[in-house]
């Protein structure tokens, strides 16, 4: 509560709530607000995916896995040729078969040039 220098509350008391006036919601923006809680709470508890890890955009060969290679790689700091290399083994009976083994070992010949260049 503000008090000014003549001691009168009633005034500042009133000031103050004009100024709060000016920055409180409007009575429909605080309905909306409310509507788009009360909507984003119902979609909670549908099936609908909560991470990244329960979309997939072009299948499901990675989405229907117990941990998903990004997880494992995530996990043990693998880099991107090891990354690749465990993706196209896990996806490959799931996907593209052959060519994602040979993907696979082309990955892995790309990691032995770049960490053994001289052997």
């Amino acid at each position: 509560m503000a008090v000014d220098m003549d001691g009168d509350v009633e005034e500042c008391i009133e000031e103050d709530v004009k100024d709060a006036d000016e920055w409180m919601p409007e009575k429909d923006q605080i309905q909306n607000y409310r509507r788009k809680v009360a909507k984003w709470n119902e979609s909670l508890n549908k099936d609908e995916p909560s991470t990244a890890l329960d979309t997939q955009i072009g299948g499901d060969h990675y989405k229907d896995m117990p941990i998903q290679p990004i997880e494992f790689c995530m996990a043990n700091n693998l880099n991107p040729c090891q990354t690749y290399a465990v993706k196209y083994i896990c996806r490959y009976p799931n996907k593209n078969g052959k060519e994602d083994i040979l993907k696979a070992i082309h990955t892995l010949q790309l990691l032995l040039d770049m960490e053994y260049p001289d052997e």
